[in-house]
């Protein structure tokens, strides 16, 4: 119902994107149930719309009507075999392309009934105002409003071009790098990320954690792009940290090297490397979204258990080893 669907997300653009219709469509929709009802149920100015006194009280009565029939269509799909229909999905694009890509053709055979459209972008957009049933994000969540589940958490390298090393040295601890040549990204905000080292000491007794914080100062700065920082290390232009699924071809290829092997690097402690799914209510969730949450949780929880330290990649994709 259009009139649902305006009111959930306050844009009737977005109305019509998740109803699949032109957004005059859901206008002429609206205008007649507001002529059926005798009652004006939007207030609209030219930048937003809102619910009126009568348009509140008649959406909470039929919200939880149409949320029954949500629940009604979910078990029906049980009941006929699978989940029905399409998803729409949105992400960040260095983890749409080198994380979640992959797992498409995977999901889309195991529910052949279930379609995909995927939006790829590194300013997020709002989850429900844009009708997206799912947004994947990074960082610590602060919408209140939307449900939350952690999925991944990015495991970061340092790394740098054979060439570049070639003519600069490798550096042998976080100290080094003032000397270095450091490519560095922006955050949304405008402030550049710092890079946290951390080596795990024992002695005869005790195991203590060394830290180290190095704020890069380098020529280059890539605002939010993680596929130009990682050319721009293949460039031979610098060191710079990123997360190992980036790069993982060009270890294997020699094109790039790891760095500082004994030190642990994470995001400064601002959380950006933890990824979370976010959806708009655990109640009357469709059984097309559940299964797609279930399966990404699934399959994120086996990445967590592969081994991506610095010590065991360098050890695997060293010059010469096989």
């Amino acid at each position: 119902m259009p009139f649902i669907q305006v009111a959930r997300s306050g844009s009737f653009t977005a109305a019509a994107n998740r109803l699949g219709v032109s957004t005059a469509a859901v206008s002429k929709s609206i205008a007649r149930l507001e002529n059926q009802l005798d009652t004006r149920l939007f207030n609209r100015t030219t930048r937003s719309i809102h619910l009126t006194a009568e348009g509140k009280l008649f959406f909470d009565h039929v919200d939880a009507g149409f949320a029954r029939i949500d629940q009604a269509i979910n078990l029906v799909e049980e009941a006929r075999g699978g989940p029905v229909g399409l998803i729409r999905l949105s992400t960040m694009t260095y983890f749409g392309r080198h994380l979640l890509m992959p797992l498409v053709p995977t999901f889309l055979d195991t529910f052949p009934n279930v379609s995909l459209e995927i939006s790829m972008n590194d300013i997020m957009p709002d989850l429900v105002s844009e009708g997206f049933d799912v947004r994947i994000i990074h960082g610590q969540p602060t919408e209140t409003r939307y449900v939350y589940r952690h999925l991944y958490r990015l495991p970061l390298v340092l790394v740098a071009s054979p060439e570049y090393l070639s003519r600069k040295g490798e550096p042998r601890h976080p100290d080094d790098l003032v000397h270095h040549d450091c490519i560095t990204a922006l955050r949304l905000s405008g402030e550049r990320y710092s890079w946290n080292f951390t080596a795990e000491t024992s002695d005869n007794a005790t195991q203590q954690s060394a830290s180290y914080v190095h704020y890069p100062n380098g020529r280059l700065v890539v605002s939010k792009q993680v596929d130009t920082v990682v050319d721009a290390a293949l460039m031979g232009l610098g060191v710079t940290v990123t997360f190992v699924e980036s790069v993982l071809e060009h270890l294997e290829s020699g094109r790039l090297q790891v760095l500082l092997p004994d030190f642990l690097v994470d995001d400064d402690g601002r959380n950006d490397s933890e990824i979370f799914i976010q959806y708009p209510h655990r109640e009357y969730l469709s059984l097309k979204v559940r299964v797609l949450i279930d399966f990404l949780i699934e399959h994120f929880y086996s990445y967590e258990l592969r081994d991506y330290s610095p010590a065991t990649l360098k050890q695997r994709y060293q010059p010469g080893a096989g």
